[in-house]
């Protein structure tokens, strides 16, 4: 499922000149790569989790990207197949796509700041041969299926089941359930369809060295739902102005105002 975000638009000013005309109000989806900075956040259990972050973050060094962890940060990534501490010299960043073996005390919210990826092109990932942590790298969920997934050696790509035959990969995922330390097998091409949710890191074993690569997700065409509180609807606005209200979309990646002049109820040309 679609992990929902809710922007407030706390006392946006906008400067307009004085006219004695209404004023439409619009808000803009943009779905694509957004430069701007924006910060999520995401609660994780008690116990092993298997974490990733589903964007570009700012600072994506491990300590300030899990900086609400309580000290001592126990965090472990997987390199060349192996398993390495946060403190070893091969641990060196938090990145989108992968995914990460975190002890957690406490349940504890994480926050990161950072850019969104790119949904307008494929994601790789870079696979070794070994046990491997990946994840999405977006804020929607991935389906374990060719449909989706296909995987290269670097000279021949092919879907999800082909790289199976080829014993490239087992083809199976295993999410971790932190409540009781059990391993869950997703299977892939099930029905019904397996996902890679955001914010999950999910264990995967290849044989060989290569890169799994993600299609984008498909597009958003759904407006984002926008209420303005104040001032209402039909409101002439003539000075500098407070627009409180709300906008809500699962894929929302920016927001701007837009402004129309009108007269009688219909746009001025």
């Amino acid at each position: 499922m679609k992990s929902k975000e809710n922007k407030e638009i706390n006392t946006l000013r906008t400067m307009i000149k004085a006219f004695s005309i209404a004023l439409i109000i619009m808000i803009v989806s943009t779905v694509g790569y957004a430069q701007q900075l924006k910060t999520i956040s995401h609660t994780y259990a008690q116990g092993w989790n298997l974490v990733a972050i589903p964007l570009q973050a700012q600072d994506n060094s491990p300590y300030a990207v899990f900086d609400e962890v309580t000290p001592p940060l126990w965090l472990y990534d997987y390199q060349n197949g192996f398993e390495v501490g946060v403190d070893e010299p091969a641990f060196t960043s938090i990145d989108p796509g992968r995914g990460y073996n975190l002890l957690l005390a406490d349940s504890t919210t994480i926050s990161v700041t950072g850019a969104t990826v790119a949904i307008n092109t494929p994601f790789h990932i870079t696979l070794a041969k070994g046990w491997n942590i990946i994840s999405t790298p977006w804020r929607t969920e991935v389906d374990w299926a060719d449909s989706r997934i296909s995987i290269t050696d670097g000279t021949t790509t092919i879907p999800l089941s082909t790289a199976i035959s080829n014993q490239w990969t087992e083809g199976v995922l295993y999410s971790l359930d932190p409540a009781t330390e059990v391993y869950t097998a997703l299977q892939p091409n099930d029905t019904p369809v397996n996902y890679l949710y955001p914010w999950q890191g999910y264990l995967l074993f290849s044989t060989i060295e290569g890169e799994l690569i993600m299609a984008e997700p498909p597009p958003d065409n759904t407006a984002p739902v926008v209420i303005i509180h104040s001032p209402i609807d039909g409101t002439r606005i003539s000075l500098i102005t407070d627009i409180i209200g709300t906008v809500e979309d699962e894929n929302l990646v920016e927001w701007r105002l837009e402004y129309e002049p009108v007269e009688l109820g219909q746009p001025v040309t």
